[in-house]
C-alpha cells in the first residue's frame, strides 16, 4: 500500500489496524506509530500529517506520546498549536501564529494566582481578584489614628496655607469663657493676651497658621471649636489615599507577575472575536501558551489526561502546575504599608476634596 494512502487512513482514522504492517500486535501501540512517523519523516511527507488526526489511539500513552512527537517536529509545530488553540476554544484564539487570551474581565487573570499562598490572612488569588475586579478595591476601613501627624504633617507649605485659609474663614474667632478648661493648654490664650484681649481672639489665616503649628492647639480646635464632620473629613482623606497608594502598588506588583509569565497588556473590545456583542479583553499570550502547552506535554507522557479533556486555558494551566515541576502558580508578596511618598502625594492632591466644616 502507498505510504501516502497509509497517511491518509491515519489522519482519517478509517483503518483501526493498518498500523499492524509496523510491529506485531504484541508490540506497545506507540513503537508502532514512532515506526510509521520514522518512516514518513524519511520520506519527506511528515507535513502531511494531520496533528489533530481521527485516529483512535488505545490509550493516553500514545496520544500524549504522538502529541509530543508533533510539538517538538518543526513541520508538524505550528499545525498542532493550532490544533490545540481550538480545543481550548472557551477563551483562546488562533490568528495567523499569534495565540490570545480573551476574557470577559480582567478577574479572570487571577485564576493565574496561588490559591493556597496567604499574605495579611488571605491568598494570592483573593488578593489578586479584589485587585483586578475592582478599581474600589480598599483592603483597609481604618488607617489612621492622629490625622495632625498623617495628614496636616505632611501638607506643603501651600496646601498648608489653603488649609488655614478655609479654617479661619469658618472659625472667624474664639470667645475663650465658651469652652474648657483645656483651652489653657494651648497657645490660644497667649496668642489673645498678644492681641490686647484676653477674652476673645479673632483670627485669620496667619494666627490659624501659628496655632496649628502647635499640636495640642490643633487637637483642642478640631474637638471643641470645628464640627464633627471636619474631623471625619481628615480621616477620610488619609483612608481613601491609603488605600488608593496601596493598591496601586499591588496592582502594579499583580502586573509585574502577569508580565513574569508572557501576559502583558491587552485591550478592549465591544466584538468577540467569536461574534458576540459584549466587551471583551483581548491580550497576546502566545509565548505563554507555547510554553505551558510544552511542559503540560512533556510531564503527562503516561498519565491519563490530555489536551483533549480541557476547553479552557485556566483548566489547563491548573492541571500543568499540578504535573510539571516548572510551571507554578503566582504568588503576591506585597507590603502592608504604602510608599510613603506615594501617600503624602495622594492627600496634598485630595484634601480639598474632603473638607468640610
Amino acid at each position: 500500500m502507498a505510504l501516502k494512502n497509509l497517511i491518509d487512513r491515519f489522519n482519517k482514522g478509517d483503518d483501526l489496524d493498518f498500523l499492524s504492517a509496523f510491529g506485531s500486535s504484541d508490540d506497545e501501540e506507540w513503537e508502532r506509530v514512532r515506526r510509521f512517523l520514522k518512516i514518513v519523516e524519511s520520506r519527506g511527507l511528515l507535513a502531511l500529517i494531520d496533528p489533530s488526526a481521527g485516529f483512535d489511539f488505545n490509550d493516553v500513552y500514545t496520544q500524549n506520546s504522538f502529541d509530543w512527537y508533533c510539538f517538538r517536529k518543526p513541520e508538524l509545530r505550528e499545525k498542532f498549536i493550532e490544533q490545540a488553540c481550538r480545543q481550548l476554544y472557551r477563551d483562546i484564539v488562533y490568528d495567523n501564529g499569534r495565540i490570545f487570551l480573551v476574557l470577559e474581565g480582567l478577574s479572570e487573570l487571577s485564576g493565574l494566582f496561588c490559591s493556597n499562598e496567604y499574605s495579611r490572612m488571605v491568598s494570592s488569588y483573593d488578593l489578586a481578584y479584589g485587585i483586578l475586579s475592582d478599581d474600589t478595591y480598599n483592603p483597609y476601613d481604618d488607617t489612621t489614628e492622629d490625622v495632625y501627624r498623617d495628614v496636616i504633617g505632611v501638607l506643603t507649605n501651600e496646601n498648608f496655607r489653603l488649609f488655614c485659609i478655609y479654617v479661619a474663614e469658618n472659625l472667624k474667632e474664639i470667645v475663650l469663657s465658651e469652652y474648657s478648661d483645656d483651652i489653657y493648654e494651648t497657645i490660644i490664650p497667649e496668642l489673645a493676651e498678644s492681641f490686647g484681649d484676653d477674652k476673645v481672639l479673632r483670627v485669620d489665616k496667619e494666627i490659624i497658621g501659628r496655632m496649628f503649628k502647635d499640636e495640642n492647639t490643633f487637637t483642642f480646635i478640631y474637638q471643641e471649636l470645628l464640627t464633627e464632620d471636619f474631623h471625619n473629613s481628615l480621616i477620610q482623606c488619609h483612608l481613601n489615599a491609603y488605600n488608593q497608594a496601596l493598591t496601586e502598588e499591588w496592582a502594579e506588583e499583580v502586573n509585574k507577575k502577569l508580565e513574569s509569565v508572557g501576559i502583558g497588556k491587552g485591550v478592549w473590545s465591544n466584538r468577540h472575536p467569536k461574534g458576540k456583542n459584549y466587551t471583551t479583553y483581548k491580550v497576546d499570550i502566545t509565548d505563554n501558551f507555547i510554553r505551558i502547552l510544552s511542559h503540560f506535554l512533556k510531564s503527562h507522557i503516561g498519565f491519563n489526561s490530555t489536551i483533549y479533556d480541557f476547553n479552557n486555558y485556566f483548566s489547563l494551566v491548573e492541571d500543568t502546575e499540578n504535573y510539571s515541576d516548572d510551571i507554578n502558580c503566582l504568588e503576591l508578596k506585597i507590603d502592608d504599608y504604602p510608599n510613603q511618598k506615594n501617600l503624602d502625594k495622594l492627600i496634598n492632591e485630595s484634601i480639598f476634596e474632603y473638607l468640610d466644616f
